[in-house]
């Protein structure tokens, strides 16, 4: 975990689409384009899915296009130890702290969840897959690691 993140940990700052904001004390919890206002930690979850699902799920059924993938349903919600999941039934849940994370990041978790809709494990095959859609998935798979941390904040 870098340095920069103690401000994170901290609950001074947080990550939005990858920017470190100011976390500020409000009677309401929003997000603006510069600052985090928060009333309660526990908003932070339905704070960011009600900022950012809508645009989300029309990136997934973008990028289901060309990946020529097919979601059945797509959900956010907070995971402790991974970014997203695909059941048999092609339903994708994503944890919602993906909104933190840069966008190339958001959408390597989408491709490999996508990918999840047709290789339902990480076989060989899944990440043949995988790379066909996102040749560089294993730096962003390293990358993605270092935010891992963000799971034990909320």
């Amino acid at each position: 975990m870098l340095a920069r993140n103690n401000e994170v940990i901290n609950y001074r700052q947080i990550y939005v689409n990858g920017e470190v904001l100011p976390l500020i004390p409000s009677e309401r919890s929003y997000i603006t384009d510069d600052a985090v206002y928060l009333k309660r930690r526990k908003d932070i979850p339905s704070m960011y899915i009600s900022a950012f699902a809508g645009e989300t799920e029309n990136l997934v059924r973008s990028v289901a296009e060309v990946t020529r993938t097919l979601p059945a349903k797509i959900s956010f919600k907070s995971f402790k130890s991974k970014w997203g999941c695909c059941d048999p039934s092609r339903n994708i849940t994503f944890n919602f702290m993906m909104f933190m994370l840069p966008p190339h990041l958001q959408r390597y978790i989408i491709i490999h969840e996508l990918c999840h809709t047709i290789c339902f494990n990480h076989s060989a095959a899944f990440w043949k897959l995988l790379e066909e859609f996102e040749p560089d998935y294993k730096r962003e798979k390293r990358e993605l690691e270092e935010y891992s941390f963000l799971m034990t904040l909320y």
